[in-house]
């Protein structure tokens, strides 16, 4: 027991130098104003399938992985998946031009 405690008071302190000049601190601006986009329509995979007219939400989920060669774009809210009309829409064209 004894060697233990040598050990700790035998260990070297190092200690950070306080700087004379304190850290110069970040401007505070007014904030931005955000303009206000029009709300676009977001889709949930029933929604999705019914559009693509498909057979279950399972192949929605399929559509969705990473690595498949067109993966259907999608957002994550929290642990919910969603979909935006538009970018649903625009996936399917380049579908059909691609056919």
């Amino acid at each position: 027991m004894a060697q233990l405690i040598e050990r700790v008071v035998l260990m070297p302190v190092t200690r950070r130098k306080l700087s004379s000049t304190p850290a110069p601190r970040a401007r505070v601006t007014a904030p931005i104003p955000i303009v206000a986009q029009a709300a676009e329509e977001v889709w949930t995979h029933e929604d999705v399938r019914k559009f693509l007219k498909l057979d279950s939400v399972g192949q929605i989920k399929e559509l969705t992985r990473k690595r498949t060669k067109r993966p259907l774009p999608c957002h994550r809210v929290g642990k919910y998946v969603r979909f935006k009309k538009s970018e649903v829409v625009r996936w399917f064209d380049e579908g059909l031009k691609a056919a």
